[in-house]
């Protein structure tokens, strides 16, 4: 994935590499144009949800998102030496930008055996 050329030796599981990759990333690319980093930031986003959007999975899509949002926050504010949002701000921010919100994208799968009984009997 796009995190494993960052990642910290002691890091252990793929929440903690994730959650790190992400507050490097926003770290090093924080003085990056608006448009170009809401753009990226999303693309990396629909990514995680893409690859971890399984059933039953929801509350870590959120706790990721929430989890990125808390460090893009964090490192916006520290591109000077005062502080540049504050949450209502950064909120209007985010919805302007778009930033795509967790959802699943496993798809729920058609029991083949009931779709052959099915048709059999017609």
């Amino acid at each position: 994935m796009w995190f494993e050329e960052v990642v910290k030796a002691h890091c252990r599981g793929t929440a903690y590499l994730c959650r790190y990759a992400v507050s490097e990333w926003c770290k090093k690319n924080r003085n990056m144009g608006m448009t170009e980093l809401f753009h990226i930031l999303n693309l990396k986003l629909r990514g995680y949800y893409n690859y971890y959007g399984v059933r039953g999975n929801y509350d870590r899509l959120a706790s990721f998102y929430y989890y990125s949002i808390k460090i893009l926050f964090k490192w916006l504010n520290r591109r000077s030496q005062r502080k540049s949002y504050s949450w209502k701000g950064f909120s209007e921010l985010l919805n302007h930008f778009r930033i795509a919100k967790p959802r699943i994208t496993e798809k729920k799968h058609l029991n083949k055996s009931a779709l052959f009984n099915l048709v059999q009997s017609t």
